[in-house]
């Protein structure tokens, strides 16, 4: 019996359940019993708390694989007596949203957070000497790798090099921008982020790593710059849609075998001497050509329905459209031409079938033959007299086409079947469409106003409409005043615009107007879309989501047992705001509470100008067990404030039962919905509505029906807003 119970002791003594922190993590003894290793063990709470010591010893180290697929931890206190954690020590906690390392870890093994998909913020205490945080990106200062990114992650200009799995598994993650400043994309880095579908790589690059973008199955193209000297073995493997456009002509020697392989048995496509234009419309492939001095242009991944062929790319001229370039681009309903694109070579319009008039510039000499084939909804080409030579018939199904030709009669040049349909042809037009006049643009509130003035008299066709250019892109189609408000962009970004006159009979656009450049910074300090308050373990978890940030200081939160603001204290410091455009979120945890009470939370904004605002209360029933009084019925009680002034923020306090997930719509008295909140988890929670559209828009005053709907229940209650 003695002999049972001295073992049962020594196993205690070397693997312990935990007495402070979280009940049930596993505690090891670790260099020679002089310090603690903590892993799960039996824990099941949603927030872990790893104490700093544990009978007497500090807590060094987090276990290799010691959190693994811990898939109800949402968030974790890392203590400072921490110094090391083990390999994948957090892999697929999925439902882990936010982690800080403390000023003591000094030693990081391979990516602990592999395949963490649900994580959205690492930051690093700023007292750490061998890591930082930048851009929700964990990062080694000695040689700048990034061992673990997030879904939120911007890639900042100090990293040189993406270290190996360090995003993988982050199926979250949908765009990626590798700066100039890296050097390197390790193994596996991007391997399986299904949700990638764009990645720029950057000049920098020299050498990407096996399987580094295996599995992404939604990235369509990747353009690999010349910089790049060596591609490991199945770098795209299991990519299936995948296209590589390449900036050298060929194969480098440093390139493995198998670099492009798409399954084990076949590649995929690769178009050399290629790279995709990033101005005028995004994806139109260009390949050198004239020895290296200038582009030819097609398709590639575009898939806009007015295409922009721009002037030049990497200060080299794109001055050819090339063999079949557009075949079949059926979305293509008009297109502008570069000023100085010199050719276009046969076919290269073929069967696009949206394509309903064409307007051949100026500086074009040579059009090959069959370039319109099967074009059957153009209507109309307006051939210049710089065009010396047409190769052959321009076209055939072409019922409805009128050409008009600004010479007199048909030049040597032009084959003697160029017109082998005999199309009506109008000799000697005289191309004349005058520009609108005088655009200015200006913002004002939400919106940012363009205005013009008509253009001069003396058209050769009858005026139609206007069209308006915003970045070199097309977004007003038919705008029939003098004026037209842009509502859909992004705050902070500076644009440029340009308004075209359109004509018809023949159907003809004018040259640009002057540009008028625009930034829009009119922006709220905040907008809040969640503040929420949950019981957990060891007391109450406060947290929210600022949709945007600008010229604040940070947060405070209040809280009383009372629904009283007046009586309420201030149980948080000052929380810093990181003052970002996209989404950011908070939390702060209160642990001065007491089983079975109730508690009431404010959250108070502070601006960088001293001004302050107060959001809630959001309330809780604290559980020492974290388990909040069961609700039995999905609910909503009533707005507040109603009715609700332009300039505030209407709460929507709702309960949520168990097993439940719920939707909250807001809807304009013609039953048009103008804002929602989908997938409201089971719980109490406020959300927040401030008074804006999807889009970011202001909405009318006016009487507005909000809806809560769950499997088991709804509810409709009107509110009313008011300027």
């Amino acid at each position: 019996m003695k002999k049972l119970l001295l073992f049962t002791m020594l196993i205690l003594a070397l693997t312990n359940l935990v007495a402070l922190g979280t009940p049930g993590l596993q505690f090891t003894l670790i260099d020679d019993d002089s310090a603690y290793e903590v892993s799960k063990g039996t824990a099941d709470a949603t927030h872990i708390e790893i104490p700093a010591t544990h009978e007497s010893l500090p807590v060094t180290r987090i276990a290799e694989w010691g959190f693994f697929a811990f898939d109800t931890m949402t968030s974790i206190t890392i203590p400072n007596s921490v110094k090391s954690i083990g390999n994948y020590a957090f892999a697929y906690c999925t439902d882990l949203t936010s982690i800080n390392i403390p000023d003591s870890v000094t030693s990081i093994d391979s990516n602990p957070f592999l395949s963490c998909y649900n994580l959205e913020t690492i930051t690093v205490s700023a007292g750490n000497t061998i890591f930082k945080s930048e851009e929700n990106c964990l990062i080694r200062i000695s040689d700048n790798t990034l061992i673990s990114g997030t879904k939120n992650s911007i890639i900042p200009n100090s990293v040189e090099s993406i270290g190996d799995e360090s995003f993988f598994g982050c199926i979250g993650l949908t765009s990626i921008d590798i700066p100039d400043s890296v050097t390197s994309i390790g193994a596996y880095a991007f391997s399986e982020c299904f949700g990638l579908t764009s990645v720029t790589i950057g000049r920098g690059v020299t050498s990407i790593g096996t399987n580094a973008f295996a599995g992404c199955n939604e990235l369509i193209y990747i353009v690999i710059p010349k910089e790049v000297i060596r591609i490991e073995t199945h770098a795209f493997i299991f990519c299936e849609e995948l296209t590589i456009y390449a900036e050298i002509e060929s194969k480098p020697d440093g390139w493995e075998d198998g670099w492009n392989s798409k399954d084990g048995i076949f590649t995929l496509p690769v178009l050399w001497n290629t790279v995709l234009t990033q101005s005028g419309t995004l994806g139109l492939a260009l390949t050198l050509i004239d020895g290296g001095t200038a582009y030819e242009v097609s398709k590639g991944m575009a898939t806009a329905t007015h295409v922009e062929i721009p002037n030049s790319h990497n200060n080299l001229p794109i001055t050819q459209i090339a063999e079949w370039g557009f075949l079949q681009y059926s979305e293509m309903t008009s297109i502008t031409i570069g000023n100085n694109v010199t050719r276009i070579e046969n076919s290269a319009f073929a069967d696009c079938t949206g394509l309903t008039y064409m307007n051949i510039p100026n500086n074009v000499t040579h059009i090959g033959g069959w370039v319109f084939d099967y074009c059957t909804n153009l209507t109309s080409v307006i051939i210049p007299n710089s065009v010396i030579t047409i190769g052959g018939n321009i076209g055939n199904y072409l019922d409805n086409l009128t050409i008009y030709a600004e010479v007199a009669s048909q030049p040597s040049g032009w084959a003697v079947d160029w017109n082998n349909n005999d199309y009506p042809v109008v000799w000697s037009f005289v191309f004349n469409a005058p520009a609108p006049l005088n655009l200015s643009a200006v913002y004002e509130f939400d919106v940012i106003a363009l205005s013009w003035e008509e253009p001069a008299i003396g058209s050769s066709g009858t005026f139609s409409h206007y069209r308006v250019y915003r970045n070199g892109i097309r977004i007003a189609d038919e705008v029939n005043g003098l004026n037209f408000t842009d509502t859909d962009f992004e705050i902070w970004e500076e644009y440029e615009y340009y308004v075209t006159a359109v004509y018809s009979a023949p159907f003809m656009e004018s040259e640009p107007s002057n540009i008028a450049k625009v930034k829009y910074d009119n922006v709220l300090p905040v907008m809040l879309s969640e503040f929420r308050a949950v019981s957990i373990e060891n007391g109450v978890r406060i947290y929210w989501t600022a949709e945007t940030e600008a010229s604040m200081t940070g947060y405070r939160v209040k809280r009383a047992e009372m629904e009283n603001v007046t009586i309420g204290v201030y149980i948080s410091a000052l929380i810093d705001a990181r003052n970002n455009p996209t989404t950011e979120r908070y939390y702060h945890i209160d642990r001065e509470v007491v089983n079975g009470r109730e508690y009431f939370y404010w959250l108070e904004t502070i601006e960088n100008d001293g001004t302050k605002e107060v959001f809630g209360p959001v309330s809780v029933v604290y559980t020492s067990d974290g388990d909040e009084v069961p609700i039995t019925t999905t609910t909503m009680s009533s707005a507040y404030p109603n009715p609700m002034n332009l300039g505030t923020v209407a709460n929507f306090d709702i309960s949520v039962k168990a097993n439940e997930i719920a939707e909250l719509r807001i809807y304009n008295v013609r039953g048009q919905v103008v804002r929602s909140y989908e997938n409201l988890p089971a719980g109490h929670q406020t959300v927040l509505w401030d008074g804006r559209d999807f889009n970011g828009r202001e909405v009318s005053s006016g009487i507005y029906f909000y809806k809560l709907t769950s499997p088991t229940s709804h509810s409709v209650k009107r509110m009313v807003l008011v300027k």
